[in-house]
């Protein structure tokens, strides 16, 4: 016996939509609150250092702050600035990815 079934894939792709961005502001905010301790800022975000301890204070004064210092050279040995290459060009694919996923989902 063959069943009435409906489509629901939109549907559930804003689910996922909303469950995703609700996990996404939970991590920013629990980050947001552990880089506020400085023993705890030397762990997770050794490269902003104690300087700038008043930006961090501010609602995503850390990304500000790491967004500024992406340009500067890094003292690493090669491997690690290849596969710091590698992990940008991985982002700007995905990103080219998902803009190409929004034209084609609907």
């Amino acid at each position: 016996m063959v069943q009435n079934v409906t489509d629901s894939s939109y549907a559930t792709v804003t689910q996922a939509c909303y469950i995703n961005g609700v996990f996404l502001l939970v991590s920013l905010v629990a980050f947001q609150l552990l880089v506020r301790s400085p023993s705890m800022r030397r762990i997770l975000a050794p490269r902003l250092g104690d300087e700038g301890a008043a930006e961090l204070r501010r609602l995503l004064g850390w990304a500000r702050m790491t967004w500024e210092k992406r340009g500067q050279p890094r003292s690493q040995n090669p491997d690690a600035a290849v596969l710091i290459q590698f992990c940008d060009f991985g982002l700007k694919f995905c990103l080219a990815g998902t803009l190409l996923d929004l034209f084609l989902l609907p």
